[in-house]
């Protein structure tokens, strides 16, 4: 595509899926961990038993399988028609794009590393009940994709690309209830915020999403360098269960409400379709569920 190129229709058909040229990735992780367990807190008047865990994690992919980031490889065909990235890319009489061919590839290595976190109490028996605390988190300090020429890939940790993203932080705390066969929970499930572009290039600035006022963080000088801020989200489940229903050994009969405050994922302006990442957000509204369970 030469430079200065403009897509009228930017709605592209891609096909992606399969390839009978693919060859097996490989893969090297490193782990390191800590559990303490400490005895002081087992069978006490605050604590039936007490956990805390953390590990450190690093995952090196080679010749990773996944379809490449479909603008990534737009943006290196612009200003070089014969470049390799232009391979899968044809167009109209006119010059437009109107096919993307984006199959699966082995797009060359994946390293990421962070740290997971847990946290488990489990309260003594009360005449009431027992309570349990169980609090897991997940730090990604990096993610790198780079394909076999050594191009860096623009997913990355806290931004928001092609409908999916990668948190800096995600955690769950589930906080439980239970006597004899019933138990009731009540799960908070935490995303962290995370960093969009907020930039159409459209010819005319004052249409731009900045000039709109649709960029939390605009910059009128250089449209293309705004960015937008989908914000924190969490979300409470509450879920109750009865072990071995009607005194029928290994049946469980549960009910729950997952997003009980009906609360929206945050807006996306550079999602393709909705207006949101439903990659890495919940469908918006509550779901309410019936279960019936039998283990033998």
């Amino acid at each position: 595509m030469p430079n200065g190129y403009e897509q009228i229709n930017t709605q592209i058909i891609t096909t992606t899926g399969g390839n009978a040229t693919l060859s097996p990735e490989s893969s090297d992780s490193y782990t390191a961990g800590l559990v303490y367990s400490p005895s002081w807190a087992e069978n006490t008047s605050w604590a039936g038993k007490l956990d805390f865990e953390a590990t450190f994690y690093r995952h090196v992919i080679s010749d990773a399988i996944q379809a490449p980031d479909a603008q990534n490889i737009l943006d290196a065909c612009v200003g070089d028609p014969t470049s390799v990235f232009c391979d899968g890319i044809t167009r109209t009489p006119g010059g437009q794009i109107n096919r993307f061919d984006n199959r699966l590839a082995n797009i060359g290595k994946i390293t990421t590393e962070g740290y997971d976190f847990r946290l488990y109490w489990v309260g003594p028996e009360l005449g009431w009940g027992k309570l349990s605390v169980d609090w897991a988190a997940t730090f990604v300090d990096s993610y790198k994709a780079t394909d076999i020429f050594g191009n860096t890939f623009s997913r990355t940790v806290g931004v928001e690309v092609n409908d999916n993203a990668i948190p800096e932080w995600q955690s769950n705390v589930r906080i439980g209830w239970s006597l004899n066969d019933f138990n009731a929970t009540w799960t908070m499930r935490y995303i962290s915020a995370v960093t969009e572009s907020c930039s159409d290039f459209r010819d005319d600035t004052s249409l731009s999403f900045a000039n709109l006022g649709l960029c939390s963080n605009p910059n009128f000088d250089q449209n293309a360098l705004s960015t937008n801020r989908l914000g924190a989200v969490t979300y409470h489940d509450v879920q109750a269960a009865w072990n071995n229903s009607f005194g029928v050994d290994g049946l469980t009969l549960s009910a729950g409400v997952n997003n009980v405050f009906d609360k929206d994922p945050p807006i996306c302006l550079t999602c393709s379709l909705n207006g949101y990442d439903a990659a890495t957000y919940d469908l918006p509204g509550k779901f309410a569920y019936l279960q019936a369970a039998f283990r033998f």
